[in-house]
């Protein structure tokens, strides 16, 4: 029966294999995170016991995400293999749910019925869909497979290796999420019930022993909520109290828990995020919510004695909320799907308890009645949660699912202006943004995406305005950090630049952009060996970052290592197959090694990109005026790039009037060649000696005796 458990959960999910990594976390956890993409190594193992990265201590769920990427990769096309693997385990989880029922009690259907409606519920979405959310997956598995064990040892307490088992268990689920801090105090309600492990008359003695018995998990709880509380501390995501009063905490649990319930039994409009009112929630709400949880209560309470699961189970349900419930906030969420997945094992007890009562108390016709029920509950929830699969298929359509519901969703639209931005469409992002801060002023992410946009779009100054607002808001942000650096950089302000880009790694060593800019500020300011070493960091961060590339280029091509250049820039355009910042010196460099073809090539992938370039068009005309090969000779393509570089800078270059004046010579427009030549080298003698000065002089002798100048193959770019 378990395996059978098993296989409708994995069915339920198996969709998750057409979905897409997000660009909600995900990166975090996976695709941008080089420690994280590199597979398992001592490095990364090193790493991800000691980090206290993207806020939280769970060194094993790191070690997790590793083993995927050794296993599968990360690029996109691996998105299936993450997504079935988290789908596999929660199948797993649904077993031991349905085996730790069995050992509890309930005989098999009502057992069967319960695990499963724990396994296809819609709210287990967020957890098994969500690539960053594997934490979440392997948590419950773990603590789930604790309390299979120590129902084993509650059986026989004598036995130590049940005992170190259920240690063992707990210590993988506590790494893997913090949110398992209260297992322990779970297991003492079934020490209450079912496991009676309280003797009349000694029940004193009896807590003690169990207490004592529980020190281990109790000192590990402990352990992992102070480093998880550090770790969000230390990055800024815990609210401070004057910022969220205790009153507007304790509201927002109490609505949270209300609409955990209305979800439970009606799940609709499901988000990927619940952003925090900040202010109280609707008073309604908060009301309703109370009057709900207090009627539940005494009604437990009134059938504790007839029924002690009802209270156990309804415990369960908010000691397993607790953690989550943002009495200490941590994030923008006021609440989560995710939340619900410890909490729902207790609701899983109280309907295998309650069916299996039904079972022991009704005649055939009843409980057949019953399962038909149970069936048909499993089905209609197999159903929303296909589709819910389907909601988490990308980052756009997540986003607008979520704006569906609340189209002032500031999270949502935050996500969604970041999903445009990627694909380039950064008009509709800003204006995604923009609607974000004016719903969530407080969002200091949605500033720092406003100017990233911003920055990218040419409004420098919008965009320190957009920066500075972000961290004044969270002054550890990377990205804002990083926008300052970025428009220092452009403004040619480099001792500013490099202070901010320095402020953007020290905020996020993982942030492979800001290391980029920083290299190429130690570069321009004359440091080439230390931005040599920033810029293999970056690298070392993101392979895949053509601009990273190109600056390494730059920097052994100052330091003459030319094959390494070459090298650089070759995966530069490899990346970025039209970066014409990167194909003009690998063109050049082409040209030095005697590689004319190659180096036309890349000069009109080069004036592609960027039509009218002037620097490309004056190299690619001399290329075609002067080659010695006749196969690369075009005359009239050097004489139409050579006059669109004049024309651009208004015939002041005198290289370009030098350009020109080849063209004209290849093409026997003599007089013409002639004249060019003539006006630059007036320009040029009425300034400082220059070395062009000899060698246009000798082209001006050859087109006067009708010669077109020929360039020696590897005599250097023009």
């Amino acid at each position: 029966m378990a395996a059978a458990v098993a296989l409708v959960a994995i069915a339920a999910f198996w969709n998750v294999r057409d979905n897409e990594f997000l660009r909600y976390d995900d990166g975090t956890y996976l695709t941008d995170n080089a420690h994280v993409r590199q597979g398992l190594t001592w490095e990364g193992v090193r790493w991800a016991l000691t980090t206290t990265y993207a806020a939280n201590w769970h060194p094993l769920t790191w070690l997790a995400h590793m083993t995927n990427c050794s296993l599968w990769g990360s690029e996109p096309s691996a998105s299936a293999a993450h997504h079935l693997t988290s789908a596999v385990l929660h199948a797993a989880s649904a077993a031991l749910l349905y085996m730790l029922l069995r050992l509890l009690g309930p005989p098999p259907w009502p057992a069967a019925a319960a695990a499963l409606l724990f396994a296809v519920h819609p709210l287990r979405v967020e957890s098994v869909a969500w690539a960053a959310e594997l934490k979440d997956v392997l948590a419950v598995f773990f603590g789930l497979a604790t309390l299979v064990a120590y129902r084993a040892y509650a059986a026989r307490p004598t036995s130590w290796a049940a005992w170190l088992a259920m240690i063992a268990l707990y210590a993988l689920g506590i790494l893997c999420k913090p949110s398992l801090v209260v297992l322990p105090v779970l297991l003492l309600l079934l020490d209450v019930w079912p496991l009676a492990r309280l003797a009349a008359g000694r029940r004193m003695r009896d807590g003690l022993l169990l207490l004592q018995e529980k020190v281990p998990l109790f000192v590990l709880a402990a352990l992992s909520a102070s480093m998880t509380l550090h770790a969000q501390r230390a990055a800024g995501a815990v609210s401070a109290l004057e910022h969220l009063p205790a009153s507007v905490r304790v509201e927002n649990a109490l609505a949270a828990l209300g609409r955990y319930l209305a979800s439970t039994v009606w799940p609709t409009g499901l988000s990927f995020c619940y952003p925090h009112p900040v202010q109280s929630p609707a008073p309604a709400a908060v009301v309703v919510s109370t009057l709900l949880l207090l009627s539940i209560t005494a009604f437990a309470c009134w059938q504790a004695n007839r029924r002690p699961y009802v209270i156990v189970a309804w415990l369960w349900f908010l000691l397993a909320a607790l953690p989550t419930l943002g009495l200490v906030q941590a994030g923008v969420q006021s609440r989560a799907d995710r939340y619900t997945y410890l909490p729902h094992v207790g609701l899983a007890l109280l309907t295998a308890f309650a069916l299996a009562e039904i079972a022991a108390r009704s005649g055939l016709a009843v409980r057949r009645a019953w399962l038909a029920i149970a069936a048909i509950a499993v089905g209609l929830l197999f159903w929303r949660t296909t589709q819910q699969v389907a909601v988490w298929h990308d980052t756009l359509k997540l986003a607008n699912h979520a704006l569906e519901i609340d189209p002032r969703n500031a999270v949502a639209l935050a996500v969604k202006g970041e999903a445009l931005a990627h694909e380039r469409r950064h008009q509709e992002a800003i204006d995604c943004f923009r609607r974000s801060i004016e719903t969530a002023n407080w969002l200091a992410e949605s500033h720092a995406l406003l100017a990233m946009s911003l920055a990218i779009t040419g409004r420098p100054t919008e965009a320190m305005t957009a920066a500075d607002a972000a961290l004044a808001l969270k002054p550890r942000l990377a990205t804002a950090h990083y926008v300052r650096g970025n428009v220092l950089l452009e403004r040619g302000d480099l001792a500013g630049a490099e202070n901010a880009l320095l402020a953007a790694v020290e905020s996020d060593p993982q942030h492979a952009p800001s290391w980029c800019d920083l290299a190429w500020v130690l570069y321009k300011t004359g440091r080439p060996a230390e931005a040599e070493r920033r810029c293999r960091q970056a690298l070392s961060l993101d392979r895949h970052n053509a601009i990273a590339w190109h600056h390494l280029g730059s920097i052994t091509a100052s330091q003459g290592r030319m094959a390494e250049a070459i090298e650089a820039y070759q995966a530069a355009v490899t990346l970025e197959p039209n970066y014409a910042d990167a194909l003009l010196p690998l063109a050049s460099l082409s040209i030095d090694s005697g590689q004319s073809a190659a180096a036309a090539r890349f000069l009109e992938t080069a004036m592609v990109a960027r039509p009218g370039w002037p620097a490309a068009a004056n190299e690619l005309a001399w290329l075609y005026a002067t080659n010695a090969d006749p196969a690369l000779q075009n005359p009239m393509r050097a004489v139409e790039l050579a006059e669109t570089a004049c024309r651009a800078t208004g015939r002041q270059q005198v290289e370009y009037l030098d350009t020109l004046a080849a063209a004209y010579a290849r093409l026997g427009r003599w007089e013409d060649a002639i004249a060019t030549l003539s006006e630059a080298l007036a320009r040029l003698r009425g300034s400082e000696v220059s070395p062009q000065l000899g060698a246009m002089e000798q082209r001006l002798a050859a087109y006067r005796r009708h010669e077109p100048w020929v360039d020696l193959p590897a005599a250097g770019a023009h």
